[in-house]
């Protein structure tokens, strides 16, 4: 399932945010198991620029982990030009998808900008 990370801001005197970086910003993310609900309480750090093989080897993802309590193998890949797209000052007071996110067994329930942002 693709989730859509977005932000909505009210920008006075700044033209834009965008990341500095789109292939090493990092996104935190936090997920719950789609198959038993399950939340960990912590922030997991996904960049393009780092991938793993999954667990059958036949592709990469941004995220490849399992759930501690059912088991269950989730993935996570940051789908291309995440992160390219600005915020621009046209768009205050509107909601913009800043981060398209494939999960696999997840689904994100909060997230968090890093600081390398322009």
């Amino acid at each position: 399932m693709i989730f859509d990370l977005q932000i909505r801001a009210q920008l006075e005197n700044v033209g834009q945010i965008i990341p500095s970086d789109a292939d090493d910003f990092e996104w935190n993310v936090m997920f719950k198991c789609s198959g038993c609900g399950e939340e960990r309480d912590t922030f997991r750090v996904l960049s393009l620029s780092d991938t793993s093989t999954g667990k059958s080897g036949k592709g990469e993802a941004h995220l490849v982990e399992t759930c501690h309590f059912c088991g269950r193998a989730n993935t996570v890949v940051i789908m291309e030009k995440s992160g390219a797209i600005p915020y621009l000052e046209a768009d205050s007071g509107s909601f913009k998808t800043l981060c398209s996110l494939d999960c696999r067994g997840l689904e994100p329930t909060k997230f968090k900008l890093g600081v390398s942002l322009h």
